[in-house]
């Protein structure tokens, strides 16, 4: 059984925090959520949830995709309280090797009783083929599954590899949820990729988006804009981190904004040789005051003078420009953009900021991968505060989510996750929560 502990000591925060610099004095270690298994990774994806319990506080989603309290590798979900850490809520896969909770996502209420709801991809489902995958939509107040998704597009298309809300794209009053499949074959075309849009009120596909180019794998990070266009319809950003632009800037990567309402490509911007542009993105909200909101792409492969340092870009949601120029990792090979999530306001300038992961990053020494989670100003891209790994091989930063409000102060928090087990063998995956600061 997965249990959690409530690391709040003084010297369970200074150990973590004395790692990264420099660092503002300000942030604090609110709870750190510790898995008791080893290599179930734990903390592989995080997102917030709003109150689920009524206690006046936003609550979070931790995604276990080797769980194997119930069979080999079929995953578990954690809906745990924002407030003190404790399990809320626990679904499970129910097939070996599924993969459950490879992705998870908070989804507005569709249910209709005032609580947030949530997705849960489980990419690798034998489900009408092998390795196919499944999605299930559950209610966030007490669990039950709502809507189990798939498509019925053959083997191997890893559907549910990611899922989040998709925003009201067909203007029914109810938000909707897009799905990336990003290892789907197109005809004559091996791993092109998918990403599907199902209706939040029926559980119905209403869109669907095909790779054209083998090995673009489109689908493998979605997320819905909100309406960039104007037509009230919520609009969406789908990543090809694969995608050779030109045919000759291989694994370039390329990300597409399409309408919501009838699935056109209203624009695409695209990487550099060797970006993998797209693999991780989000919506951060709107920097520039125009109205619409804009969003983050990473590109873990950029070089940066041949550093691999990895960036992530913030663009304009109306218009594809970039808001300023790229955020480079600060270590050679750090990857930063290992993933990417707006966080809100979190140092209270009315302007939201961005979180940014670097798996590779290294405190320790060259290939430790301990991690770092760097927390930017959505005003100037300065860091706001940082956060390393304080273990080897934890690999913070894989995963990392805003949005929560967890000591109910107005102000927006920061997830992280490190789902690797350490080279100490008592030290085991964990979730991060930092509040804001004061």
């Amino acid at each position: 059984m997965i249990t959690l502990r409530n690391l709040v000591e003084a010297a369970s925060a200074v150990a973590i925090l004395s790692l990264a610099a420099p660092l503002q004095a300000a942030d604090t270690l609110h709870l750190s959520l510790v898995s008791s298994s080893i290599d179930n990774e734990y903390g592989y994806s995080v997102d917030s949830i709003g109150d689920v319990n009524g206690d006046g506080f936003d609550d979070v989603l931790v995604g276990i995709p080797r769980d194997a309290e119930q069979g080999s590798e079929r995953g578990a979900v954690l809906l745990i309280s924002g407030a003190d850490g404790s399990t809320l809520r626990r679904v499970e896969g129910n097939q070996d090797d599924e993969r459950f909770g490879h992705s998870v996502a908070s989804i507005a209420d569709i249910s209709g009783d005032g609580i947030e709801d949530f997705v849960v991809g489980a990419p690798m489902r034998d489900f009408h083929g092998t390795d196919a995958g499944v999605a299930r939509v559950y209610s966030g107040a007490d669990a039950t599954q709502l809507f189990l998704l798939f498509e019925l597009a053959g083997d191997e298309q890893r559907f549910g590899w990611a899922v989040e809300d998709a925003g009201d794209v067909d203007n029914d009053g109810t938000t909707d949820i897009i799905i990336g499949a990003p290892y789907t074959d197109q005809p004559k075309t091996l791993r092109a990729g998918a990403a599907y849009v199902f209706s939040g009120a029926t559980g119905l596909r209403i869109s669907a988006f095909a790779g054209n180019q083998a090995f673009a794998f489109l689908g493998h990070d979605v997320v819905g804009l909100g309406d960039v266009n104007g037509d009230s319809k919520s609009d969406l950003l789908v990543g090809l981190p694969g995608l050779d632009n030109l045919g000759v800037a291989t694994n370039s990567g390329r990300v597409f904004v399409y309408d919501g309402d009838t699935g056109i490509s209203l624009y695409g911007i695209s990487g550099n040789s060797g970006d993998e542009f797209g693999r991780s993105l989000d919506v951060v909200g709107d920097l520039n005051s125009d109205g619409v909101n804009d969003y983050a792409v990473a590109a873990w492969g950029r070089d940066g003078a041949s550093l691999e340092l990895g960036a992530v870009t913030i663009y304009n949601g109306a218009t594809g420009a970039a808001l300023g120029p790229p955020i480079l990792g600060q270590q050679r090979a750090e990857l930063s953009g290992t993933s990417v999530a707006g966080v809100g306001d979190v140092n209270g300038d009315s302007v939201p900021d961005i979180a940014v992961g670097s798996f590779a990053y290294d405190a320790f020494g060259i290939r430790t991968s301990s991690g770092i989670v760097r927390v930017y100003s959505g005003t100037d891209s300065s860091v706001i505060f940082e956060v390393a790994g304080d273990t080897k091989n934890h690999r913070l930063g894989w995963a990392t989510a805003g949005g929560g409000d967890f000591n109910n102060d107005g102000r927006m928090d920061v997830i992280m996750g490190a789902p690797q087990r350490p080279f100490e063998p008592t030290d085991n995956a964990r979730v991060l929560l930092y509040l804001d600061l004061p």
